[in-house]
C-alpha cells in the first residue's frame, strides 16, 4: 500500500458504528490500509482533489463480513457426502475421505479455492478450523486474506497428529511461525467435548493463558452428543466444560442448538461467546441455535459458514438471511434478529467473537480498511427503500463487486485480483476426479 490516499464515494454507507445508521452519498476516506474518516462525497473532493476516487454510485459500502467458523480446505469435498444424518456423515463418509486425502496440497489448495469463493460473496477475515494450519496460513498470505487459524486439537490419531500433545505441539509451532504477520491471528482448536478428555482441556486452557489465545471448540451440535456426555460423564457438555473451567470471554462455541436455560444461564454468566452455523445446522438437522435469547441476555454471538462439505457454500450472505429467519420462527416472533442485528452480527459482533473488535467489524477512524461495495442495482434488489433490509432479505454474495482487505483491492468489478479462477477450477476438478476415482 502505498501513501497516497484512497476515497471511495457510495450511494448507501453502512457504518455499523453507530448503530442502525446509514449514510447517504458519503465517501470512506483511506490512508496506508487504514479508516481515516467517513465524510460527505462532496467535501472529500474538495478535501483531497489529488487522491484516488472511485464512484460506487448503485452500491453500498460496508465493512467485509467476518466468517466466525469455517473449514475451509473442505471445498474439495464440496457435494461429496449429502443427505446424510450427522453422526454418519461424519464416521462414514467425511473422516474416512479426510483419513485417505488431506495433506499440505490438500488444505493449501483448498483453502485457496475457499478464499476466492469468500472474497467473491464479501468475506473479508475468516476463523478456520483445519488440519495442516501452515498451509491455511500460507494461503492466507499468498492471497492478502484476512484470517484467524484455530488449529486443531484432539486425542485421535490423524493426518495431521498422532496425539493430543502433538496437536499442541505441531499448532504452537505453526503460531511461532506465523504470529509476526499483520493478516494473521490464531487460536486454539479442541475440537469437541467427545474427541478431547479432561487432561486435554486442561492442557489446552494452559497454552492458551501461556500464549494469550483464544479457543474454539464445537459445542452442543446434536442431541447425541447431549446423551452421549450424560452417559459418560453425568453431566450435559457445556456443564462439564463449565467445571472443567474452559467457558469464559476467550471460548468460542460453535453450533449451540441444544440448548436450555441451565446452559443458556451458564454461557451468559461465564461471558463464553456464540458462534452461529445455520445453514450446516439446518442441512444436517442439527438443530437451531436460539440466537435471539442469546443477544437478548447480552452474549456475543458470530455467524460461520462452516464447511462447505456440510453447508454446501461459503456465502455469509446466505447465512445472514437463514438466521434472521430461523430466530423468527424460533421466537416466534417477526421483530427478532432484525436487519440492522443481523448485519451487526455478521460485521462487528463477529469481529468480537475472534477477539478482532478493535480493528475490523465497522468504518470507523483508526480501523483496517476491511470493506466490500455491494451492487444494489439490480431487479431483485429493488425498490431499496431501506438498504438495511435490501443487503438482509434480498441480497446474495453474487451482488459483492469489490472487496478490500488492509486497503488492499483483492476483488475489483466481480474480478479476483491475483488468483485464476480458471485455474482454480481445473485444481478442483482435479481432486473431485482422484476423490472419485
Amino acid at each position: 500500500m502505498t501513501d497516497n490516499i484512497r476515497v471511495l464515494h457510495a450511494k448507501y454507507i453502512l457504518p455499523i458504528i453507530p448503530v442502525d445508521t446509514v449514510f447517504e452519498n458519503h465517501c470512506v476516506v483511506i490512508k496506508n490500509g487504514v479508516i481515516q474518516e467517513i465524510i460527505e462525497s462532496s467535501e472529500a473532493r474538495e478535501k483531497h482533489p489529488k487522491a484516488e476516487h472511485q464512484s460506487f454510485t448503485e452500491s453500498i459500502l460496508m465493512p467485509g463480513l467476518v466468517n466466525t467458523h469455517c473449514h475451509s480446505a473442505m471445498t474439495l469435498l464440496r457435494g461429496y457426502a449429502d443427505d446424510y444424518l450427522l453422526s454418519d456423515w461424519l464416521q462414514k463418509h467425511i473422516w474416512p475421505a479426510e483419513a485417505k486425502w488431506v495433506d499440505y496440497d490438500f488444505v493449501y489448495q483448498g483453502t485457496t479455492i475457499a478464499i476466492a469463493e469468500m472474497l467473491k460473496s464479501g468475506t473479508t477475515c475468516f476463523s478456520d478450523m483445519y488440519f495442516f494450519p501452515n498451509a491455511a496460513a500460507k494461503a492466507a498470505l499468498d492471497t492478502g486474506m484476512r484470517a484467524v487459524l484455530s488449529f486443531p486439537v484432539m486425542d485421535f490419531s490423524n493426518q495431521w497428529a498422532k496425539s493430543s500433545e502433538m496437536h499442541l505441539e505441531k499448532g504452537l509451532m505453526v503460531y511461532e511461525d506465523f504470529k509476526k504477520h499483520e493478516l494473521l491471528d490464531f487460536s486454539l482448536g479442541p475440537h469437541a467435548p467427545y474427541s478431547v478428555s479432561d487432561q486435554t482441556i486442561f492442557a489446552v486452557i494452559e497454552a492458551a493463558e501461556k500464549n494469550d489465545l483464544e479457543i474454539q471448540i464445537h459445542l452442543h451440535e446434536s442431541e447425541k452428543e447431549i446423551i452421549d456426555s450424560i452417559a459418560e460423564y453425568g453431566v450435559r457438555p457445556i456443564k462439564r466444560l463449565e467445571d472443567l473451567g474452559l467457558l469464559g470471554p476467550k471460548l468460542q462455541t460453535v453450533h449451540m442448538t441444544q440448548i436450555d436455560q441451565d446452559d443458556l444461564a451458564a454461557i451468559v454468566r461465564t461471558g463464553t461467546k456464540v458462534i452461529h452455523c445455520p445453514s450446516s445446522n439446518t442441512k444436517l438437522a442439527s438443530g437451531v441455535c436460539p440466537v435471539q435469547d442469546f443477544v437478548d441476555q447480552g452474549v456475543t454471538v458470530g455467524l460461520g459458514t462452516d464447511g462447505a462439505a456440510s453447508n454446501n457454500m461459503l456465502d455469509l450472505f446466505a447465512e445472514l438471511r437463514l438466521a434472521s429467519l430461523l430466530a423468527k420462527i424460533k421466537s416466534s416472533d417477526p421483530r427478532a434478529l432484525s436487519a440492522h442485528q443481523a448485519l451487526r452480527m455478521v460485521t462487528i459482533e463477529g469481529a468480537k467473537t475472534l477477539g478482532l473488535e478493535k480493528s475490523i467489524g465497522s468504518l470507523e477512524k483508526g480501523k483496517k480498511a476491511d470493506l466490500i461495495a455491494v451492487d444494489l442495482n439490480k431487479i431483485e434488489n429493488n425498490p431499496v427503500y431501506h438498504p438495511e433490509s435490501s443487503l438482509v432479505y434480498t441480497s446474495s454474495g453474487t451482488a459483492v463487486t469489490d472487496s478490500w482487505v488492509n486497503g488492499e483491492p483483492l476483488l475489483s468489478e466481480g474480478k479476483l485480483r491475483a488468483l485464476d479462477e480458471t485455474a482454480l477450477l481445473a485444481i478442483m476438478r482435479e481432486w473431485s476426479a482422484k476423490i472419485k476415482a
